[in-house]
């Protein structure tokens, strides 16, 4: 016999795929931008970097916190949030870490800046998401 899910609120996953095919074709155009401006390619590819430390771990984090949802999984759902977020400060720190140690030369003011706004823009477009 099953049960009655009638009166049992659905919540949608986010649209995480617009999130991030929206960040990264942001990232293509301020490199066009920034291109077109003539800046050195090195604050280019460095903000590239700053863009992908952001990316790669909050991808990773959203493969693992998104995996269930629902009420009867409230136990895996909490977990997985844990599991992403740990996750995502180590690949942060590590990419962070191996940026500086590898890169030569790196233009630290770009990658953070454009670490920070791509910080500032997942939380603009997690807010358009949810309106």
């Amino acid at each position: 016999m099953q049960a009655s899910t009638a009166g049992v609120a659905k919540l949608k996953k986010p649209k995480l795929i617009v999130i991030f095919a929206t960040q990264i074709f942001i990232l293509l155009m301020l490199v066009s931008i920034a291109w077109l401006l003539s800046l050195s390619k090195l604050t280019i590819f460095s903000a590239i970097i700053g863009a992908g430390i952001f990316i790669g771990p909050n991808a990773y984090f959203s493969y693992y916190a998104f995996r269930h949802t629902g009420a009867q999984a409230a136990t895996q759902v909490a977990q997985s949030f844990y599991r992403g977020e740990a996750g995502k400060f180590i690949l942060t720190a590590v990419m962070f870490a191996v940026s500086f140690a590898v890169v030569r030369p790196i233009n630290g003011v770009a990658v953070f800046l454009s670490y920070m706004l791509f910080m500032v823009l997942t939380w603009v477009l997690a807010w358009r998401a949810t309106r």
